[in-house]
């Protein structure tokens, strides 16, 4: 049976309930959909009325021999890493969403960029509507207690951006990935015309963080996701706003 997917705002959180529909289908269904229709997700980042996004960011579902996390909800981009089994969520999640070759592309010239730099992830502006901000302080006392030098930020907030390369000289972005001012109330979106390639961007962007020895985030759908492509804890650190701490692993 084809299983159609609505919901979702911003990419991350796309991923998510495309996840989380698929996890409550096999629950009822006992079985994993023949297909998946994400059509009409993704569609903030269209460029004209009725377009594919989905087509330009996945690929091919395939769900033979692939593990299955029952429990798995939107919810779970609230919880520290280590609450997770990410080895077997991370097969689920890619067999489910797979990032198409032009994100794959994308993403290793990324990972050609982060060579040896410290992985910073910050996502703030209107993350702040569903839980806590995340203190630039507190991104800056988990970058110090990696004992790294170099870094690489990717964040949404061109403040945090300018505070953090201030206190790291040694820190870059990537260049072609838009940052905003900080607006509580607002996020970044591109002009029409540039959106699919934001997208494919942003998330070939999370891919190559990923793979960073060191990879320090705060809590919800983008860090989450970026745990899910690494695949393991294993070098994170975690800032958890409605906990006000953090962790390593």
């Amino acid at each position: 049976m084809n299983l159609k997917i609505n919901g979702g705002t911003g990419l991350t959180s796309c991923l998510s309930v495309r996840l989380d529909a698929v996890t409550k289908y096999i629950n009822e269904n006992n079985d994993f959909p023949l297909s998946i229709d994400s059509s009409e997700q993704f569609a903030l980042y269209s460029d004209y009325e009725g377009e594919n996004v989905c087509d330009k960011l996945l690929s091919q579902y395939l769900y033979q021999n692939v593990p299955y996390v029952k429990d798995y909800n939107h919810g779970w981009q609230y919880g520290f890493a280590d609450e997770i089994e990410l080895d077997t969520l991370s097969k689920y999640a890619l067999a489910v969403c797979p990032p198409s070759e032009i994100v794959l592309n994308k993403s290793i010239e990324y990972q050609n960029i982060l060579t040896n730099r410290t992985a910073i992830l910050y996502r703030g502006n209107d993350k702040g509507l569903e839980i806590a901000r995340t203190p630039y302080t507190a991104m800056e006392e988990m970058a110090k207690d990696t004992k790294s030098e170099k870094f690489l930020v990717q964040t949404d907030e061109e403040e945090f951006y300018n505070f953090f390369k201030e206190r790291f000289p040694d820190t870059i972005c990537f260049e072609d990935i838009p940052r905003i001012n900080k607006n509580p109330d607002s996020y970044v979106m591109p002009e029409p015309g540039s959106k699919v390639n934001f997208a494919i961007n942003f998330l070939a962007a999370l891919i190559a963080i990923s793979k960073a020895k060191y990879l320090i985030i705060n809590t919800g759908n983008t860090g989450h996701w970026a745990t899910i492509f690494r695949g393991n804890k294993n070098g994170i650190y975690q800032w958890h706003g409605n906990q006000s701490k953090w962790k390593k692993f």
